[in-house]
């Protein structure tokens, strides 16, 4: 969603000599028209394969990716999304996006430039228009490049746990003449058929398009790529053409090794990435060379120190399908602060304060408009509206690879709260440094379509999804979590009076106890790769040739 087009070494392209029509009306079906701009090899008589991006942000400023495209042997169309650019009607905060995809693609097809086979291409918003387009199933639709996208909206960007992503969604929203899309989205937090539109739930079985999706671990929008990704792999049309490229970055930071506060190595932008695309593209669309999904087709990035290298970590492993954890570690949260592989004892428990009115900091993390990726932690704590638990130092390494959960036990008398985690590796220099975080709102922990609220001092169990990794902790450091109310203002600071999200008038302050007896063990549950399935190194190809 940023103003920048994360589409690897493509953005390198120096412009080289094109045909160009320019703003073509694209009618859609309510009579809308959609401007675009067609870039067509020269000397422009015949007919070619398509390259489609549908854009927010000014088609105009893609123009070196379509003179690159054409070189390579592909006409290209840019165009501006409903309300953008120099397109008709009135924004839609994407719920427009499956049918106007659909109207372009096969008006795409029918010109007389197009040999009918056309590819979907991009990033961000640009990528969640690709997702919608693909649920709604166009017939000239031949395949997908998804960058850093999600096909389900309401859980995996504007409200994970049931929470308001405030800066991020907020920002973009205003920065991008969203703002009746965003009041609309402010007024229905429950997950209801409002959402329907911008979800692929009950819709990936009609895929039927192969789709690489790039992602990255420090992204906002990770827990869609992989969650698409999987579905997709699971039950569209096109099982067998789905890959998978996940990094080290946040959003927007293929382009660099420095993540946050950490400097990957160079290998972490990965020198076969521009080679994928144009193979990816060529075998979709011109029908030549190999399918890249027949090899590797799902490819990750074991993160871990960046300061001591390692065969380990830090390095990109293969697999032939996406590697489900073989089973879960527990490490319970204890009273005196550690984190350690057993329950406490009877009765044992903390407390924090949670205070709408002084809420606890975002601190890199996934974000898009703040610092994202990962920073260190230490500069919390110590405060009293949270708690930290350490393990003790590593003898050997520990490898995860999936979801990290966090199942709390909580009492309170309030009638709602928010319940915010954080994943650190803590390094022998004492760094707190981020792995994954996340939030869970407690009137949605029985599910984002219904409401259920605390019962004053009685306790109740609250699972938070603290976010897909693959991450290896190295000997010698820590396992770190921080439990507390809020981390603000990625997301919105539950007033915690039980009034109507998005509508509340009041805040109310209060304690919240967190329960880690043998009875109820509040813990962390970490995800554990099969060892013996640890993927395969990725051998470096030859470099592309222009075509």
């Amino acid at each position: 969603m940023r103003r920048t087009l994360v589409l690897l070494t493509l953005l390198c392209a120096a412009a080289v000599p094109a045909q160009i029509v320019t703003h073509p009306m694209v009618p859609m079906r309510d009579g809308v028209r959609l401007a675009a701009d067609a870039y067509l090899p020269l000397p422009g008589m015949g007919r070619y394969p398509v390259v489609l991006v549908r854009t927010p942000y000014g088609k105009g400023a893609l123009s070196d990716i379509g003179y690159y495209l054409t070189l390579m042997g592909y006409a290209a169309v840019f165009q501006d999304t409903r309300g953008h650019g120099r397109s008709e009607g009135s924004p839609s905060m994407f719920m427009t996006e499956a049918e106007d995809g659909y109207d372009t693609v096969e008006w795409v097809a029918a010109q007389s430039w197009s040999n009918g086979r056309v590819g979907s291409f991009g990033a961000s918003a640009l990528g969640i228009n690709q997702y919608l387009t693909a649920g709604a199933a166009p017939p000239h639709l031949t395949c997908a490049f998804v960058g850093v996208a999600s096909s389900d909206l309401h859980e995996n960007l504007v409200y994970p746990g049931g929470c308001l992503r405030k800066h991020d969604v907020v920002t973009w929203a205003e920065d991008n003449n969203e703002t009746e899309g965003l009041a609309l989205a402010l007024l229905h937090p429950v997950r209801d058929l409002y959402w329907d539109p911008v979800d692929l739930d009950g819709k990936y079985g009609q895929v039927t398009v192969p789709t690489l999706h790039l992602g990255g671990w420090y992204d906002l929008m990770a827990e869609g790529t992989v969650k698409a990704f999987k579905a997709m792999a699971r039950r569209s049309q096109a099982r067998a053409g789905q890959m998978l490229v996940m990094g080290p970055w946040t959003h927007g930071g293929m382009a660099g090794t420095v993540q946050g506060e950490l400097t990957y190595p160079a290998n972490s932008q990965p020198d076969w990435m521009e080679a994928l695309t144009l193979q990816w593209l060529d075998y979709h669309l011109k029908g030549i060379g190999t399918d890249p999904a027949a090899t590797d087709p799902v490819r990750l990035y074991a993160m871990g120190d960046t300061t001591v290298p390692s065969e380990r970590w830090n390095a990109w492993r293969a697999f032939d399908a996406y590697p489900e954890p073989a089973g879960f570690q527990a490490w319970h949260l204890r009273s005196d602060g550690t984190l350690t592989p057993r329950r406490g004892a009877a009765g044992e428990a903390s407390a924090f304060t949670s205070d709408p009115a002084h809420p606890i900091p975002t601190v890199g993390g996934a974000n898009l408009v703040l610092e994202a990726g990962p920073y260190d932690q230490a500069p919390l704590l110590g405060r009293g509206d949270l708690l930290a638990f350490a393990s003790s130092a590593l003898e050997e390494e520990l490898e995860i690879m999936g979801m990290v959960t966090a199942r709390l036990y909580l009492s309170a008398d309030l009638p709602d709260l928010d319940a915010a985690v954080r994943l650190v590796d803590i390094h022998p220099d004492g760094r707190w440094m981020l792995v994954a975080d996340g939030i869970q709102k407690a009137r949605f922990r029985e599910g984002a379509e219904r409401e259920v609220f605390i019962e004053p001092g009685e306790p109740f169990a609250l699972d938070v999804k603290v976010g897909s990794t693959y991450y290896v902790f190295a000997p010698g450091h820590r396992i770190g979590c921080i439990v507390g109310g809020s981390n603000y203002p990625r997301f919105d600071m539950n007033p915690q009076t039980g009034e109507p999200v998005n509508q509340a008038a009041g805040r109310q302050a209060g304690p919240v106890t967190l329960h880690l007896s043998d009875r109820r063990s509040s813990r962390l549950l970490l995800p554990l790769p099969d060892p013996g399935a640890h993927g395969r190194p990725i051998a470096t190809p030859d470099a592309p040739r222009s075509r």
